[in-house]
């Protein structure tokens, strides 16, 4: 949903010069488990920030509550005349924890920002703010009385991903191409989509559950 300032053309207006001007944002970062490129947070706002400034506009970003296990992330577009917009994210959070919510507002503050000035999205690195595959298994039982030796960690970056995760990949894309919740409902209800999304492991079917409902609430 987006709020706004009872009149907002001025705003409009240095909008539609600063769209006029900026460009896709360029990927300067790699994602070790999708074995992607992304471009980060910092990326974003040297892309955005000249053609703000050369228009009057202000940008400011902020996280909020925590609502059902969702961090808010509040982003405020305004002019020098006092005319403002803003609109709410709600990122989900892997783990209740100061990384947890770090990765989860840095992701957030990202694709918000990228949304609400319409530059091109890039591919994401969203695994970040998801739960990590690379969990110690318990050791196995043993006959003898010496203790066995655990299994180590998933390396993310030597291992291939699996044939769920490359589904689940190839049906992130898709959503990151859309926001709100009908545009996203033409994409679920896809009898393909559907269909490879039960092909999925649970752990990746959790994922790709939160990210299609923070597509949903995008706008």
């Amino acid at each position: 949903m987006i709020e706004s300032s009872p009149t907002i053309g001025e705003l409009c207006k240095a909008l539609h010069g600063a769209q006029g001007v900026l460009t896709g944002v360029v990927k300067d970062a790699k994602n070790p488990h999708f074995k992607n490129r992304y471009a980060t947070l910092e990326a974003v706002l040297d892309t955005a920030r000249p053609a703000l400034q050369a228009n009057g506009l202000i940008v400011s970003q902020a996280p909020g509550r925590m609502v059902d296990g969702c961090v808010e992330i509040t982003t405020m577009l305004a002019h020098v005349s006092g005319e403002w917009m803003r609109s709410t994210l709600h990122v989900p959070l892997a783990k209740r924890d100061p990384q947890g919510l770090g990765s989860a507002v840095t992701y957030g503050l990202r694709y918000a920002l990228m949304a609400a000035l319409c530059v091109p999205p890039t591919d994401d690195d969203g695994e970040a703010a998801m739960p990590s595959r690379d969990i110690e298994r318990p050791a196995p039982r043993t006959s003898g009385h010496t203790a066995a030796t655990p299994r180590p960690a998933v390396d993310r970056e030597a291992s291939e991903p699996t044939a769920s995760q490359r589904i689940a990949r190839e049906l992130s894309a898709k959503l990151w191409k859309v926001s709100g919740e009908a545009a996203v409902k033409v994409i679920t209800d896809d009898p393909e989509f559907r269909q490879r999304f039960k092909a999925l492991e649970a752990e990746d079917a959790e994922r790709l559950g939160g990210l299609i409902r923070e597509r949903r609430a995008a706008q």
